[in-house]
């Protein structure tokens, strides 16, 4: 049986990750519905961002130079896409130097 995970309120670029990772991977019910999750806080860093763009990472209220509350919302987004892309296991590797080891 093929269970379709509503994706149509997630960003043009959360679709195509979607996409891209739907076809790279096998990807059990269980990964979809994190990864759908998992997409939503990569819109909301991403709107967040646009605002603290627009903005600034500051502002001034009377006397007073108040934080953006869009870093929070970045910030807090950032941490909860990061938690459920491990929790699929799709941690990134980074690529190691080329070359010798140092010492040989």
């Amino acid at each position: 049986m093929s269970v379709i995970i509503a994706i149509n309120h997630l960003s043009i670029e959360a679709r195509g990750i979607w996409d891209r990772l739907r076809s790279e991977f096998k990807l059990e019910f269980h990964h979809l519905v994190i990864l759908r999750i998992c997409l939503k806080s990569f819109d909301h860093m991403s709107e967040a961002r646009e605002k603290i763009t627009e903005n600034g990472a500051f502002y001034k209220s009377g006397t007073l130079t108040k934080k953006n509350p869009a870093l929070d919302v970045e910030k807090e987004a950032f941490n909860r896409f990061i938690t459920g892309w491990k929790a699929i296991g799709l941690n990134l590797e980074i690529p190691k130097e080329v070359g010798r080891p140092p010492g040989t």
